[in-house]
């Protein structure tokens, strides 16, 4: 479906961002700290395998895990927002276990788009892999892949180029 694809970056993204808070919580106990959240390092790091799992159980399976992943992404949504909004002094937002990727209105629009991508894929129900052939899912996931490293750029790049473009 016209979801598929989208959903399937946003889960490969949601890999990357619960391997990356489980190696390394440091990033978000931090960005959870300053915003006056729970907080913890094997809280952080339970949300990184929570969201490991969300992702590859999304990938292979489909179902609930996609809706999960939805509001694992609205609940990045309203982080961003109110970090923006309450001009919380974040050096990062920790996603990526990264110490330079504050939240910004990229993030913003990605988790928007991620979590509208990942309803629609909810609401349908099917794993976005294609069903077919290993070489069609193969190649499915290797794009998703690449789409999910561009996104990554996207979110810990281009808001430090934007600000130093100021």
């Amino acid at each position: 479906g016209v979801v598929d694809a989208p959903a399937a970056v946003a889960l490969v993204v949601l890999a990357v961002a619960g391997a990356a808070k489980t190696i390394d919580p440091t990033p978000t106990s931090g960005a959870l700290s300053a915003s006056g959240l729970p907080f913890g390092i094997w809280l952080v790091r339970l949300l990184g395998m929570g969201e490991l799992t969300m992702a590859v159980l999304g990938l292979w399976f489909g179902g609930i895990a996609l809706g999960l992943a939805a509001l694992a992404h609205l609940g990045f949504l309203g982080f961003a927002v109110s970090a923006m909004r309450r001009a919380t002094p974040l050096q990062s937002c920790g996603c990526f276990g990264r110490e330079d990727t504050p939240p910004s209105l990229v993030h913003v629009i990605y988790n928007v788009l991620a979590t509208v991508a990942l309803t629609g894929a909810a609401v349908v129900g099917k794993p976005p892999i294609p069903a077919g052939s290993p070489l069609e899912a193969t190649l499915f996931l290797g794009f998703a892949a690449l789409g999910g490293y561009a996104a990554i750029l996207a979110l810990t790049r281009l808001p430090v180029l934007l600000s130093a473009m100021r």
